[in-house]
């Protein structure tokens, strides 16, 4: 009787002890899986954040470049804005500079042509007064 008590308590104590032993098995796998799942959770919320810092990334860098180029635009469109207003002003002063050119060679010819009617009218006075010098002086021998 006591090695069939002796074998019971033995099966029993094998079987409590498998009885653990499934039950801290069990107990790992479980807490292995929750480390797995944690895990995974934890990998993609990285992943997820990865992605928003690099989509706030791309977005800041697209803004930055759209910027610039606004940027240079209003630039570009400033530089043709002062290159028409000075082309407009050299246009301005090439006008301004022709015409006064005009006036001179206009003031220079009226001047040239009066002094040519000046030199006539002085010739036609001279001539007249010789002429009539030379009647008187015909008259005069006539006279005598």
């Amino acid at each position: 009787q006591n090695a069939v008590a002796e074998a019971l308590d033995e099966e029993q104590a094998r079987r409590t002890s498998q009885m653990v032993m499934t039950g801290v098995t069990e107990q790992l796998e479980r807490s292995a899986n929750q480390n797995e799942a944690s895990a995974a959770i934890d990998d993609e919320q990285k992943r997820r954040m990865q992605e928003m810092n690099m989509k706030e990334s791309m977005t800041q860098l697209e803004r930055t470049a759209a910027q610039k180029d606004a940027a240079a635009a209003v630039d570009e469109e400033q530089k043709r804005r002062v290159s028409q207003a000075q082309l407009k002003e050299v246009n301005t002063e090439l006008e301004r500079s022709a015409a006064q050119k005009e006036a001179i060679q206009a003031m220079d010819e009226e001047q040239t042509v009066r002094t040519a009617m000046e030199a006539k009218s002085e010739m036609n006075t001279e001539v007249e007064r010789k002429a009539a010098q030379k009647e008187v002086k015909a008259m005069a021998d006539e006279e005598q």
